[in-house]
């Protein structure tokens, strides 16, 4: 399962959906900032501290399109806490209108739907370690506890 909550901190307002189809997309996205120096030396820092997320959704109920419809509504431009399939915490902005993707399909007396969601995504927290312990990060710096 997984579930989208807003604000980020001190959650009011949940919404679960079961797991995306094919698991999770992930993608890095690394911003290259070039500099010059004084000395005409050209420097380059990468940045890879957000990602974008993709989550494929089918057969849906339109209860629960319905419902997430409601949430994007009140919450769309907003940071959300995002937490994934293997219970990954996110913070994440949704970026694509969700609802423009959806598409149902009448099967005898049942409507399906299908949804996908493009997320701007930062780790708040990682997979828990094997031993007990949390694999946390502060947006920059990795840190385990034990």
């Amino acid at each position: 399962m997984i579930s989208f909550t807003y604000p980020v901190l001190e959650p009011t307002n949940t919404i679960i959906l079961r797991n995306p189809d094919y698991g999770d997309s992930e993608q890095i996205d690394n911003n290259v900032i070039f500099h010059i120096g004084m000395n005409n030396t050209v420097y380059s820092y990468k940045r890879s501290k957000k990602q974008t997320l993709l989550a494929n959704f089918s057969a849906l109920s339109k209860l629960k399109i319905a419902s997430f419809e409601a949430f994007y509504i009140a919450f769309s431009g907003e940071e959300v806490r995002y937490v994934d399939p293997i219970s990954q915490h996110w913070k994440v902005r949704i970026i694509n209108n969700p609802l423009e993707s959806v598409t149902t399909d009448s099967r005898g007396t049942c409507q399906l739907s299908t949804m996908t969601i493009q997320m701007r995504a930062e780790p708040i927290s990682r997979v828990p370690l094997t031993d007990g312990g949390n694999y946390l990060t502060d947006g920059e710096n990795p840190l385990v506890v034990i």
